[in-house]
């Protein structure tokens, strides 16, 4: 009997792994298992059989993969697409490849480009917002899960060289600095190699660079510019890897900070365009929409929609109004075509190598619309004017406008020019409702395997489907477990079934959108799309709360007949609407975008988040630090502080910069000038905001304490104060400060310790940058003291923490 029931349980226990054995096998781990030993091991070596591991290897024939993504970049910007800025190198790419005008991201920075490396929507992999505003809930907190891993962490594991140069816009900000972790750097997930810059933009000429983990400084060059540089490193890099590893596949992403702002771009590049927008947005909008017909890039037939009410008819600028305008425009042309110029560059690398043929070169012409961050007049200093209350007259910008785009300022163009950018669609960057935030260019080019080349794709696609893609097109399956961690299924598409037949049913039937609040639902050729509440350029007013989710009114849009949105048929099909409002409930449960949250300055809240710097009061700092993020630095705003830094003078004197923080555009430094100590204020970049208390006696050589004490003259925000600076417990100068940065000093610059990186606080030291200090510095001590805040003094800043926010991206 016992015999029996044993047959019986073994025989079950046969059936059921039999059952489960088909899907065991088909999982995909990574890392590999260790390979097993199939020599021989006898007593001595001479007795034995060799049996060396095979080095991990890559599918035969599999492609190179060449993944790019440029920045702020609308629907209607490039050439390739009938836009107005010639770009060849995408033009060049097309030609050789397909054209997809229905692909779309998710309106925003950190969140879409969380989705291209891990083929999942970003609410999925905890990025349902830019990485300084992000909430503890599992869709919001911008840690991206491990559960979600990245296609070169895949690809890494499967025999590929990975890099990666540009932006990276996913550490969340407690993360970036050299304390870490790193986890969530490049060098994190996937990428052997990094170089580029971590947050959402970054000075084109004083950039935050990293090699790796590691912060690196811009060579002393005047004619440096990043975007050069970046291309410069990818093409080394490039032949390097052909040079040493000639059959090993490579997969680099390439994703320069052009054209986010501030838009910095080199003067002959900027001159190419004098002239050429003097006819304004609105006809330039008409212009294009002509050019995307006759290019087939949209349907005969297309409507332009209406330019919001308040954005301003080009006509009724003044003649002023229109020259600086029309400039403006002409800047961030020129930063568009030296972006396309530099990618051009990187595509010549490959071909120079022979590897051309079997590339994978995705080519994709924004991570979201174009940006309508630089206000209806445009500016000269982003951070200044959008979040700390600088203003700047038409008179002043006139007065610089023959330097926008250089060094001296962090220049964005105005709302109108961004509305044209994402012609022939309403709205822009930020609104995910429409597809004037989220419709963007997309190349993709593979010359051994797409024959139906110079065609457009029309199936509707997302910014998910890319890493799908590229697996396919590698013949790499996507792991169920990677590094120990289960795998979240990827959410994406392939397009590879697009590339032999343009009729090809689209496989993407339901796409979710959802930013801030706004929020849309794509479903088998209609789209409801919710009205934004926010007006994306607007200063909001204070005190005013933010939107609650259940205000917002909705759109309805059969974009199978409608292709830029222009007719909301939502009255005329409730039942329609009513269903597709059913549809995004469900998909939001499914991707975490639950809760919805519509607010803006509340997430800006630094208090919501981790921090290196919360409870304490006291910092002491060496020289050796430098490159310290604003989110890791001591928060000097709005309160009383002292700096205290010890110090010995040689006998040959000595100067430089002692402790700083931000540079021209905002920022402070305690420093020693021609002998002589002195702090240096600046709340913009303007003349009459740079405030200076300076002793008039040169440092006697020897060991000297110097100490500045700044009093707040609270309450409230950005308030002045009055600054006093001791020499070895002796008062030698006293200033006031009339105006303090409230908000945030800097988007990119840092805090640093004996030298000063970035930009100079004033320019009396430009030509001396690092500026670093030839004395001894011993050490540098901050303390904070009384804020000058109270909780009443909330609401009037919120208009400001949300322009600040939205600048980040």
């Amino acid at each position: 009997m016992r015999l029996k029931h044993f047959t019986l349980l073994a025989a079950v226990s046969l059936t059921l792994f039999a059952a489960l054995a088909p899907t065991a096998q088909a999982q995909e781990v990574l890392p590999k298992p260790d390979q097993p030993f199939k020599g021989k091991i006898g007593r001595t070596a001479k007795e034995s059989t060799t049996d060396f591991p095979k080095p991990i290897a890559a599918p035969k024939g599999a492609p190179n993969v060449l993944l790019i993504m440029t920045d702020d970049v609308g629907f209607g910007a490039a050439s390739t697409f009938g836009g107005p800025v010639p770009t060849p190198s995408f033009d060049r790419l097309a030609k050789a490849g397909l054209r997809f005008n229905n692909f779309h991201t998710t309106a925003l920075c950190s969140p879409t480009r969380a989705a291209l490396i891990t083929g999942r929507n970003h609410h999925t992999c905890a990025s349902g917002v830019i990485t300084e505003m992000g909430t503890g809930f599992p869709g919001y907190n911008t840690l991206m899960s491990k559960s979600c891993g990245t296609v070169a962490e895949i690809l890494k594991q499967n025999g590929f060289n990975t890099s990666w140069y540009g932006k990276n816009h996913n550490v969340p900000d407690w993360q970036s600095s050299q304390a870490g972790p790193f986890d969530l750097w490049p060098t994190g997930l996937g990428f052997e190699y990094f170089y580029g810059f971590l947050g959402g933009d970054t000075d084109q000429w004083h950039p935050a660079i990293f090699d790796g983990t590691k912060p690196v400084e811009a060579p002393d060059d005047p004619n440096y510019h990043l975007d050069a540089d970046l291309g410069d490193r990818a093409v080394a890099w490039i032949r390097q890897q052909h040079s040493l590893a000639p059959d090993r596949p490579f997969f680099a992403y390439y994703s320069p900070g052009l054209c986010h702002a501030p838009h910095h771009a080199p003067k002959e590049w900027i001159a190419k365009f004098k002239g050429r927008f003097d006819q304004g947005w609105d006809k330039v909008r008409e212009e294009t929409l002509a050019r995307q017909i006759a290019q087939g890039v949209v349907p005969a037939g297309t409507k332009l929609t209406a330019r919001p009410k308040e954005i301003p008819a080009w006509d009724s600028l003044n003649a002023d109004q229109r020259k600086l305008s029309a400039h403006m425009m002409e800047v961030y042309a020129g930063c568009l075509a030296y972006v396309d110029h530099n990618i051009g560059r990187v595509i010549k690398a490959v071909e120079e190598t022979g590897e051309l043929e079997n590339t994978l070169i995705i080519y994709q012409m924004g991570d979201n619309g174009a940006s309508a961050e630089g206000t209806l007049q445009g500016l000269s200093n982003e951070v200044g004017v959008a979040a700390n209350g600088v203003q700047e007259s038409l008179s002043y910008l006139l007065s610089v406008q023959d330097e926008l785009g250089g060094p001296l300022h962090y220049n964005h163009y105005p709302v109108g020019w961004a509305h044209a950018m994402c012609s022939p669609f309403q709205w822009t960057k930020q609104v995910a409702s429409h597809f004037g935030g989220t419709a963007n260019n997309l190349v993709i080019s593979w010359p051994k395997r797409i024959k139906q080349v110079g065609q457009v794709r029309s199936q509707f696609s997302h910014v998910i489907d890319i890493a799908p893609t590229i697996l396919e097109a590698v013949g790499v399956k996507e792991p169920t477990l990677l590094n120990g961690v289960k795998q979240t299924p990827i959410e994406g598409t392939s397009l590879v079934y697009t590339f032999d037949d343009a009729n090809a049913p689209a496989r993407r039937k339901t796409q979710y959108f959802e930013m801030l609040g706004n929020r849309a639902i794509y479903h088998d050729g209609w789209m409801a799309s919710t009205t934004p509440l926010r007006l994306p350029w607007a200063p909001p007013a204070p005190g005013v709360p933010s939107a609650n989710p259940d205000d917002f009114q909705w759109e309805l849009y059969h974009v199978a007949n409608d292709f830029s949105q222009s007719r909301d048929v939502a009255a005329a099909n409730p039942a329609k609407l009513k269903e597709l409002q059913a549809v995004f409930d469900q998909e939001a449960k499914k991707y975490n975008v639950y809760p919805l949250d519509a607010s803006f300055a509340e997430r800006a809240d630094v208090n919501l988040r981790p921090s290196l710097t919360r409870g304490r009061n006291t910092f002491t700092y060496y020289p050796g630090t430098f490159r310290v993020p604003e989110g890791a630095a001591p928060e000097v705003r709005n309160k009383d502080f002292t700096i205290t830094a010890d110090v010995e003078i040689p006998e040959a004197g000595a100067d430089g910069m002692l402790v700083t923080q931000g540079g021209r555009f905002g920022g402070w430094g305690l420093l020693v000038m021609d002998g002589k100590p002195e702090f240096d204020y600046a709340f913009s970049n303007q003349k009459q905001h740079k405030y200076r208390v300076a002793a008039k006696d040169k440092l006697a050589p020897g060991k000297h304490t110097l100490k500045f004490d700044f009093k707040y003259d609270g309450p409230g925000y950005g308030k002045g104060g009055t600054g006093t600076l001791a020499v070895d417990g002796k008062p030698v100068a006293q200033g006031k400060i009339e105006r303090t940065v409230p908000v945030r000093f800097s988007l990119d610059e840092t805090f640093d310790i004996g030298m000063d990186t970035g930009t100079p606080v004033v320019e009396d030291y430009v030509n001396k940058m690092p500026f670093k200090f030839t004395g001894h510095l011993k050490k540098v001590v901050i303390e904070l003291g009384k804020s000058g805040l109270a909780a009443a003094d909330a609401k009037p800043l919120e208009g400001a923490a949300k322009r600040v926010a939205a600048v980040r991206d």
